[in-house]
């Protein structure tokens, strides 16, 4: 591979909802089958969608996104996905790195196989959402499954969101070379500087095609030909994910009690944050902090998940975020009753394999802290239980603290999508 040099981002090429989220808090993700019979169908539904780009992604009450699995790929057109072939992680499909990523056999894969286009629909309002999805029914018909998945934002009183557990979920996104936001994410957002000091941007290619990474390096150059379709796409890893509220907070209740420390402190050490977002590395900041003088884990245990995920050693292996929270009535009503609740998971980046991938199965699955057996709280662990280790402060005169985790986190399922760039999705369309 050849040196790369920084390219100036075309915000009306990139596809919305990447280089800064959407603002809207209601989404729907709805989904189609490509067959070899439906294939100019998908072709002319594709060119129809308005798909939205980077310099409109904060107009108008409704905006669209899509993305492309490689099986579907592989019939709308077939040379693209051959060249694609060789990101492995993307042309296998997620399914058959559930092993690697951890995730339990009864997984229902089914559902997915046939989940070969993906939109979403992000809305201002929820009736917004539904007049868009019954617009999508009607023009593309049959071509769509009739599942829908559909999430809203959880907004606490001072307007942040939050994920199901209720821990603040809307800080630690990169500050992406070029993107319009870069400036305001730059201080933790960034990479530190060799002196660790500065904080500087990441580069874009870590998210988008064409161009340069961290390392210089344009991953386009891996392909057999240069393909003009790939640029300033994306590959999206989406994954629906269920979270146990209610059997989170009777564990950590039950926890705190037999440890004799408040329940809030307890999983402020397992997220590595408190619950408003502040940092245990550093309490008084949500973003501007690294790990440099806490070695050892004292203030923020090794393996706390936002230790484990986002470890601030480099701009390399981060994602893009972008998930939503649902709640939906429980499919077993002989359960507690309770609303299932959980996460629409959404990570956008250039890498499945070197950085969604590594993050999951290496970073929150493995040991860490000297603990055998030691996994992230917040990852479905396979059906294996794991344990966490709180570390301990002699000066505080604190003992170390050792969990064993149930499962909290229950992934049911999900897809590797290619996310075209605006110029890429018109080649698609128009493919002979």
């Amino acid at each position: 591979m050849t040196s790369a040099v920084p390219r100036t981002l075309d915000y009306r090429d990139i596809q919305g909802n990447l280089l800064s989220g959407y603002a809207h808090p209601h989404v729907a993700h709805v989904f189609g089958a490509v067959s070899a019979t439906n294939v100019a169908r998908w072709r002319a539904a594709l060119q129809a969608l308005d798909v939205s780009c980077q310099e409109d992604a904060s107009r108008g009450r409704v905006a669209r996104n899509l993305g492309i699995s490689h099986a579907g790929l592989r019939l709308l057109v077939p040379d693209a996905a051959e060249r694609l072939a060789v990101f492995e992680a993307y042309s296998s499909g997620m399914q058959a790195r559930a092993q690697l990523l951890r995730d339990p056999a009864s997984v229902p894969w089914s559902e997915w196989a046939p989940r070969h286009v993906w939109i979403a629909v992000h809305a201002a309002d929820p009736s917004d959402r539904t007049a868009e999805i019954t617009r999508l029914q009607t023009v593309l018909g049959d071509l769509l499954a009739p599942t829908v998945l559909s999430g809203d934002a959880l907004i606490d009183r001072n307007g942040f969101r939050l994920e199901p557990f209720g821990f603040r979920d809307d800080i630690s996104q990169p500050a992406i070379n070029g993107a319009p936001n870069a400036a305001e994410l730059l201080r933790g957002g960034g990479k530190l500087d060799a002196a660790r000091k500065c904080w500087m941007p990441i580069a874009a290619g870590e998210f988008l095609l064409g161009h340069p990474n961290e390392r210089r390096r344009d991953v386009l150059s891996t392909l057999p030909a240069l393909e003009p379709l790939f640029e300033n796409g994306t590959f999206a890893v989406f994954r629906e994910l269920v979270q146990d509220v209610p059997l989170f907070e009777a564990t950590l209740s039950a926890a705190a009690t037999l440890w004799r420390v408040p329940v809030d402190e307890l999983k402020a050490k397992l997220i590595g944050r408190y619950a408003d977002g502040r940092s245990l590395a550093k309490p008084d900041e949500t973003a501007d902090f690294a790990y440099d003088d806490d070695p050892d884990g004292v203030r923020c245990p090794l393996g706390a998940h936002v230790r484990r995920a986002n470890p601030r050693l480099s701009g390399e292996q981060r994602i893009i975020r972008r998930g939503m929270p649902y709640r939906r009535p429980a499919k077993d009503t002989s359960e507690s009753g309770a609303d299932e609740q959980g996460l629409y998971f959404i990570a956008f980046n250039a890498s499945i394999e070197h950085q969604f991938e590594l993050i999951q199965s290496a970073w929150l699955n493995e040991s860490t802290g000297g603990v055998p057996g030691s996994r992230d709280a917040l990852v479905d662990g396979g059906g294996r239980r794991g344990r966490a280790l709180i570390e301990g402060d002699a000066a505080a005169q604190r003992d170390a603290i050792v969990l064993d985790l149930p499962t909290f986190v229950s992934c049911r399922g999900g897809e590797y999508y290619f996310v075209p760039g605006l110029r890429g999705l018109q080649r698609i369309t128009s493919a002979a």
